[in-house]
């Protein structure tokens, strides 16, 4: 379902739930802590996730449909995701780019919870799945960054003979002259 479908019951309950948190949130906190709040609309937690996301892993972009899964995944995982999510994107935006590791190490010992939110987000990019044990969900197979940096010597690992969604590719041509030459060997 799109995310703006009328007769999604389970996104409408969502977000109502996200603008009730939100209010109840907004008339818990003081006012002088509100102005250093960006409130953000729902449905920006895709351009959140991806700029996030790319900060993470070093990458420029990631791929659109990648982040959608990716972020459909945790946010099922983690009922906090979307929370977790702003205030990540909010504290990266003034890291220096190439500082990751020294930006999430800092994230160790000032913030657990915003450590391990992303722990889960690099988790999901590069393996491809969010979770673990019967509770992992797979978001991404083929497009999954662990298999990157092996990607010109090492066929991605599946159990089909040729590659995963091999079957997605145009059937040979049953009238081409070299499938009917294999034929008459056959017989």
């Amino acid at each position: 379902m799109s995310l703006h479908d009328p007769f999604d019951i389970d996104g409408r309950r969502r977000r109502l739930l996200q603008w009730s948190a939100g209010a109840a949130l907004y008339g818990a906190l003081p006012r002088a802590a509100l102005s250093d709040i960006d409130i953000a609309a729902p449905d920006d937690t895709l351009p959140r996730l991806a700029r996030t996301g790319a900060f993470l892993t070093g990458r420029a972009a990631l791929p659109a449909d990648y982040v959608a899964s990716v972020c459909r995944a945790l946010q099922a995982h983690d009922p906090r995701f979307d929370e977790h999510l702003r205030v990540l994107d909010t504290a990266l935006a003034t890291a220096p780019p190439n500082d990751v590791q020294n930006v999430v190490a800092q994230m160790r010992s000032h913030s657990p919870e915003l450590h391990a939110a992303a722990l889960a987000i690099v988790e999901a990019f590069y393996t491809g799945s969010v979770g673990r044990g019967s509770g992992a969900r797979m978001v991404g197979y083929e497009t999954a960054l662990m298999f990157e940096a092996t990607a010109d010597v090492t066929v991605i690992p599946s159990y089909v003979r040729a590659r995963p969604e091999y079957w997605t590719a145009r059937p040979a041509d049953p009238t081409h002259p070299l499938n009917a030459q294999a034929k008459e060997a056959i017989r």
